[in-house]
């Protein structure tokens, strides 16, 4: 595995969505592109006329600079014109992708709140796993279970086939009922 210098963003699968996801991201944000430069420029604009129209009717100049100007200037210079690289870190495939210009907005928002879920998991997997049926009161090795357990258990779920016509049936008939 290569060094993650950047934001690591972290997926519990489907990682194929948030990497086509960032990479649309990262092709509008890169600093080359004339397609965030029209589009920026163009929602400023309309931003722009409707606080000034807002400002005009309400009598209030100084809310055009206060409510509209500076905080749409601080939040554009400090969230969306600093560039980053991400980490898109799956934990159930154990891949990682790497996509450069992402806004730091976005790159901290997402690597903060991911993170936090990972945290998360890796708790409630080391207070909440499952003891060893063979010898229960053995220690947990590292291998045995990790904070993908639950995820794991439901991928193997769609390779189970029921032989039995009668447990077929009733299973058939619960999950009807549940859903």
């Amino acid at each position: 595995m290569e060094d993650l210098n950047g934001w690591i963003v972290y997926s519990f699968g489907s990682i194929d969505v948030l990497w086509r996801t960032f990479n649309a991201i990262s092709m509008i944000c890169a600093s080359d592109s004339t397609y965030f430069t029209s589009v920026s420029k163009f929602a400023l604009t309309i931003g722009g006329l409707w606080a000034a129209c807002r400002s005009i009717f309400k009598g209030n100049i100084g809310i055009f600079a206060t409510q509209w100007f500076f905080p749409t200037f601080f939040l554009f210079v400090f969230m969306f014109v600093p560039k980053t690289t991400v980490w898109l870190k799956d934990e159930v495939a154990n891949q990682q992708y790497k996509v450069d210009n992402i806004p730091a907005g976005i790159a901290i928002i997402t690597s903060v709140s991911t993170s936090l879920s990972h945290a998360l998991a890796e708790r409630i997997e080391t207070y909440f796993r499952t003891a060893d049926p063979v010898n229960p009161a053995s220690d947990f090795s590292p291998g045995q279970s990790s904070i993908m357990f639950g995820a794991k258990a439901i991928g193997k779920i769609k390779e189970i086939q029921i032989q039995n016509p009668n447990t077929l049936n009733n299973t058939k008939e619960f999950l009807r009922q549940c859903f």
